[in-house]
């Protein structure tokens, strides 16, 4: 089986969009942060077996697709959207921290 570098791109992007929807999600919503404690004992843990599932069906959806010649935008493009992942829960920490943010 050939790896295919444009389905790992789009599984990764994915991934980590999955990753920071999860990770506010458990900060907004007390009752989904129980639920992954309650599945893996840590929500940590929940969402780092949660994100290698999605990755995996995510890699298997998308390996049809075409192989892309340019592994190296590929990479730029996961760099960028790990750091706006960084960014948007760096983010809503600071504003939740500084109690700008309220729920």
């Amino acid at each position: 089986m050939k790896i295919n570098t444009t389905s790992l791109t789009i599984a990764t992007i994915l991934t980590v969009l999955f990753i920071v929807v999860m990770t506010v999600a458990g900060e907004l919503a007390p009752a989904f942060k129980v639920l992954l404690i309650k599945f893996a004992g840590h929500h940590w843990v929940a969402e780092g077996i949660l994100a290698l599932l999605f990755y995996a069906v995510a890699y298997f959806l998308f390996s049809r697709v075409g192989e892309s010649a340019y592994v190296a935008r590929n990479a730029l493009l996961v760099l960028v959207s790990v750091v706006w992942g960084g960014i948007v829960i760096s983010g809503f920490f600071l504003l939740h921290f500084l109690n700008i943010l309220t729920f």
